[in-house]
């Protein structure tokens, strides 16, 4: 089963990996730039759509975790 990453742990990831090779500083400065506005744009969504839902990423919203308690407790409707 792959696990998943968040596209900004991905990004940090890419970031990182830059300085492992012996590419050519200004390569590296040009791609850091480019992953590092790519990094700030999907930091600012991932905050948008955490606000806009009222949770964090793979966390359950309140009302829908009361709602499936709710749902497993109730008894058996009579056929």
């Amino acid at each position: 089963m792959s696990s998943r990453v968040s596209p900004t742990d991905r990004l940090r990831a890419e970031i990182d990996a830059l300085f492992t090779g012996e590419r050519d500083l200004v390569e590296v400065l040009e791609d850091v730039a480019r992953l590092g506005a790519r990094l700030l744009i999907q930091i600012a969504v991932e905050a948008e759509v955490a606000e806009f839902l009222g949770r964090a990423r793979y966390q359950r919203a309140v009302a829908a975790a009361q709602a499936s308690r709710d749902i497993a407790a109730a008894p058996a409707r009579p056929r």
